[in-house]
């Protein structure tokens, strides 16, 4: 199999991850992750995105203030060292506790898009006027060329 397909593949496989961690969080708590994004938009790296896998992964700090009081592991990637590879990333050479982010085949972090109003449409982020139905949230990647609305981007939708 070709790089570029291989590379194709474990992306779409990590947004899909993503996407149904995601919405089996939903199904346990009734309601999505509160994790610091402003508006209905994140990515999965950064001060939010890093939040957002922490929850996910059940790894918060137990306190009455965490979210995923259950600690479920909502979230199954595989962990990389090199962020250019792709996966989950750990800071501090993959020693840190909590996760840095996690990032598509060519090293960019997933954007995520949420159905805040709960009503069963998401805005397409890469085709103006298009609707995206009956999704609770929506995770994409710019692909290789790391530009948005190419042919090459990968969504789960």
């Amino acid at each position: 199999m070709p790089i570029n397909k291989s590379k194709k593949l474990q992306t779409l496989n990590d947004a899909m991850g993503l996407q149904t961690a995601l919405n089996n969080y939903y199904s346990e708590y009734e309601k999505l992750p509160e994790f610091g994004m402003g508006g209905d938009e994140a990515q999965t790296d950064g001060v939010v995105g890093s939040k957002l896998l922490t929850i996910l992964l059940g790894k918060e700090e137990v306190s009455d203030d965490m979210q995923n009081k259950k600690q479920i592991t909502f979230l199954n990637a595989k962990v990389n060292k090199n962020r250019a590879k792709g996966g989950l990333i750990y800071s501090n050479g993959g020693s840190a506790t909590l996760p840095e982010g996690l990032y598509d085949a060519w090293g960019r972090p997933f954007r995520l898009k949420f159905d805040l109003d709960n009503d069963q449409e998401i805005a397409d982020p890469l085709e103006e006027g298009n609707i995206i139905r009956n999704k609770q949230v929506i995770v994409y990647s710019d692909g290789e060329d790391k530009k948005p609305q190419s042919e090459d981007d990968i969504k789960t939708w």
